[in-house]
């Protein structure tokens, strides 16, 4: 979205977003959006076309889930607490970082 809306200076369509990524239904565009609204990264005026606009964008860097016990699992996280920044060695998106407590690894 951020790309598409920097080169076009407008949103894409629905239909637009259904073709980039071979959908047939727009359920599913629909729900990532709502999602991504319900999170604030992006917004939009109802009932009007190509009113799409991004809030924030996402922090460079590798997202930090969460904390581990030095010796094992203690839980998973799905919120990002704060990033890693590694952006010019890795592909975040392909990345997570859990922060370790503890010394019992040492």
């Amino acid at each position: 979205l951020v790309e598409y809306i920097n080169t076009n200076r407008h949103a894409p369509s629905i239909r637009q977003m259904m073709r980039a990524m071979k959908l047939k239904s727009p359920a599913p565009i629909q729900s990532r959006l709502e999602r991504l609204r319900n999170k604030g990264y992006i917004d939009w005026t109802e009932g009007k076309a190509r009113t799409l606009r991004i809030l924030k964008e996402k922090d460079p860097g590798i997202p930090i889930l969460g904390a581990i016990a030095a010796g094992g699992l203690v839980e998973t996280f799905n919120d990002v607490e704060e990033t890693l920044n590694l952006i010019n060695m890795f592909d975040s998106s392909k990345y997570y970082a859990l922060r370790v407590i503890g010394d019992s690894m040492i």
